[in-house]
């Protein structure tokens, strides 16, 4: 199985080489504070393909779509808006999409933003905003999909919590992952058929990427 890398959005002229997956963001490095330098905001910080294989299964190629300080949309349930509404409008971010086969007609679809802080404190206090405004949707209509309860699990000093989506017709639909470590938050995004044992193998990878 390979790993075909479409064109990024938003990278002003910076490839999809082994350098743009390990580069910082240009000029997104944190202030000095109190609590000395944080390791600067990076793309290999984001879920990487070989990390969805096992973990979801998957039965064909991932296509993988890399973007640098874009606006990528959330759920209808934070407003659509992007990380770094939370992390503040002089955060850096990647964003990243991979969209692969799984089984004989299905697909998944994994789209995962990264941002970074000043502080461990306003990362935590983002993380827990971007949750409040994702559990809105745990309580919604009959025939509407809704986010499942919510699990946390715990890796390397850091933390993430994950809700599965069931469909309006009773289906699994995916799910959501909330992480934050140090001064990191991460939020990723699944639409396709996702397992629990899936999604808290996707919240533990996304914790342990956020070094």
């Amino acid at each position: 199985m390979k790993v075909i890398t479409a064109a990024a959005v938003g990278l002003a002229g910076v490839g999809l080489g082994a350098a743009a997956m390990t580069a910082g963001v240009a000029g997104a490095t944190p202030t000095a504070s109190s609590e000395g330098a944080h390791r600067p905001l990076s793309a290999s910080m984001t879920i990487a393909p070989s990390d969805l294989f096992a973990t979801f299964q998957l039965s064909g190629d991932v296509s993988t779509r890399l973007g640098v300080n874009g606006v990528a949309a959330m759920s209808a349930c934070t407003g659509e808006a992007g990380i770094t509404h939370w992390t503040g409008a002089d955060s850096g971010a990647f964003h990243v999409r991979h969209t692969a086969p799984v089984g004989v007609s299905s697909r998944i679809e994994v789209s995962e933003q990264v941002s970074e802080t000043a502080t461990t404190a306003r990362a935590s206090q983002a993380a827990k905003s971007i949750l409040t405004g994702e559990r809105s949707c745990q309580d919604e209509p009959a025939g509407h999909w809704r986010y499942g309860a919510t699990h946390t699990v715990t890796v390397s000093g850091g933390k993430a919590t994950w809700m599965a989506i069931t469909n309006g017709d009773g289906r699994r639909g995916g799910g959501v992952v909330v992480a934050v470590r140090d001064n990191k938050v991460a939020v990723s995004d699944v639409t396709g058929p996702a397992s629990n044992a899936s999604l808290t193998t996707l919240a533990k990878q996304t914790v342990s990427r956020l070094h």
